[in-house]
């Protein structure tokens, strides 16, 4: 079985996960795409990128705690799932342990809702990446690419500066994780890991929430759930995430409260 991150939820890094899925195929693996950090930020069809399983948290989306999953039906019918006698023996109920949380369904489904709307507000905006779909799907598919074009504004205000303000990759003191080339902001989300020189990560967000008012969020140990950090060389780090509701100008007060921040410590 071949799992793949869709976008790393430390890095901000997008997976070209269908050439990936394509090799597995090749050696007869199934393919599994982890798109917890993948939804909130851009389209997903499980058909193109032919994947076997796909699996998300509802928070990340904009939802209560919770988990979804696809699954392709043929897989779904014949595989054999633990599960407690008298459940269904077809899917989808042969794959769900007990009775289902109704209040997340209503709170996802309330999300859809206004993801659908959000779609026919800015659907001739991504007309090029929506041909394919109609209905419900055409409306979504234009909502989550249109998140994904305008969110490449706010990594690119990130990284490279605005209203005179200069970017994290220039900022003396600040190092930044993954992506930082503009010419390649298509592949990253707007999230952030970064640490400054010889500061306790712990240390720059609670001073950028004393000072600034700013919540970013600082983690060792479990490292974001992820063992990204370690090939950096790194154990703890501070991560800025920014979705779609954000403003170029909230990334002007980050970048200048991070810049007073940085020179806090640098100063030190």
């Amino acid at each position: 079985m071949v799992s793949v991150a869709g976008v790393s939820n430390v890095l901000g890094s997008k997976t070209p996960a269908a050439p990936v899925f394509k090799l597995a195929k090749e050696v007869g693996a199934y393919t599994v795409l982890d798109a917890v950090h993948t939804v909130p930020h851009m389209p997903v069809d499980v058909v193109k990128l032919g994947c076997d399983f796909a699996v998300f948290s509802a928070y990340k989306l904009f939802s209560r705690r919770g988990s979804f999953a696809y699954g392709r039906r043929e897989l779904l019918e014949t595989l054999k799932p633990y599960k407690v006698k008298p459940a269904p023996d077809k899917p989808p109920g042969r794959w769900e342990m007990g009775t289902r949380d109704q209040a997340l369904f209503s709170s996802i489904s309330a999300v859809m809702d206004y993801l659908n709307w959000l779609g026919s507000q800015v659907e001739s905006k991504v007309r090029d990446k929506v041909g394919n779909y109609a209905g419900r799907r055409r409306t979504l598919k234009a909502a989550l690419s249109w998140i994904e074009q305008y969110e490449q504004t706010l990594s690119n205000a990130m990284l490279s500066g605005t209203n005179g303000v200069q970017g994290m990759r220039a900022m003396r003191g600040v190092e930044v994780y993954g992506v930082k080339d503009p010419s390649m902001i298509h592949l990253r989300v707007p999230t952030f890991t970064f640490n400054i020189v010889g500061a306790d990560p712990f240390h720059v967000a609670q001073y950028l929430w004393d000072k600034h008012s700013v919540a970013v969020l600082a983690e060792d140990g479990g490292g974001f759930y992820s063992r990204t950090l370690q090939t950096y060389g790194k154990s703890v780090g501070v991560r800025a995430s920014l979705v779609h509701f954000n403003t170029a100008q909230e990334v002007e007060t980050f970048l200048r409260a991070l810049d007073d921040t940085a020179k806090h410590f640098n100063a030190s």
